[in-house]
């Protein structure tokens, strides 16, 4: 197991470990009054360029595959199908607390909502708790948080950089970035984690994608 140098995202074997993709999230935005482009094929872009630099064989999304809650709409009947059909590779999802409908697509693959065994690694979205066994393993993986860092510069510009959330202990934590940046982000040096998983880190170190560390960060 291990992070993808410059990329949210994990290799485990020859599966590509992704979260938070939120597809469909730019239509929300409109509504909102914020015109981006459709992000279906920027993201199905990336996710093949992964796939290639990475030699995976599989996705594994944890959690929050499309945005729209609840339910899909007709857009996200048209969208995700069209999204999984274009990475030419089979993709599984462990539900995330936005997928509720998502099994209506046959395209997709899905895991039990717990979470799944990889070896000695627990992996799931981190917005439910997991089975009791998930805290013998060695490392539980989630998403969930989106987790950046908020820097503030010498005239209080303020901007995040996304990055890992990674807990030192026994069995380690690791929250992965939201692989859509549209997504948006939770500062953890400004705010709690999210989820019943990530609710029992009291300090952890977070580092940026190209593997940076900042330092240890402390949460109420």
């Amino acid at each position: 197991m291990k992070p993808v140098r410059g990329w949210p995202a994990l290799k485990l074997g020859k599966r590509l470990i992704l979260a938070d993709l939120h597809l469909g999230i730019e239509y929300e935005l409109k509504e909102a009054g914020i015109r981006i482009p459709n992000l279906r094929e920027e993201l199905e872009r990336k996710v093949r360029e992964l796939l290639e630099l990475t030699r995976c064989q599989e996705v594994l999304v944890l959690g929050d595959l499309k945005h729209k809650i609840p339910g899909l709409g007709p857009r996200e009947l048209k969208e995700i199908p069209r999204f999984l059909q274009g990475l030419g590779c089979p993709v599984k999802l462990i539900p995330g607390n936005h997928d509720g409908g998502i099994g209506e697509i046959a395209e997709l693959e899905l895991l039990p909502v717990q979470g799944i065994r990889l070896g000695r690694n627990w992996l799931c979205h981190g917005h439910a708790n997991p089975p009791e066994e998930a805290w013998r393993l060695d490392r539980i993986i989630i998403a969930h948080s989106h987790p950046v860092f908020e820097f503030r510069d010498s005239l209080g510009y303020l901007w995040t950089e996304p990055g890992w959330v990674v807990f030192d202990g026994k069995p380690e934590i690791w929250v992965l970035p939201a692989f859509n940046h549209w997504a948006g982000g939770l500062a953890v040096n400004k705010n709690p984690l999210l989820g019943p998983v990530a609710k029992r880190i009291k300090k952890f170190d977070f580092y940026l994608l190209d593997g940076t560390l900042l330092k240890t960060v402390g949460q109420k």
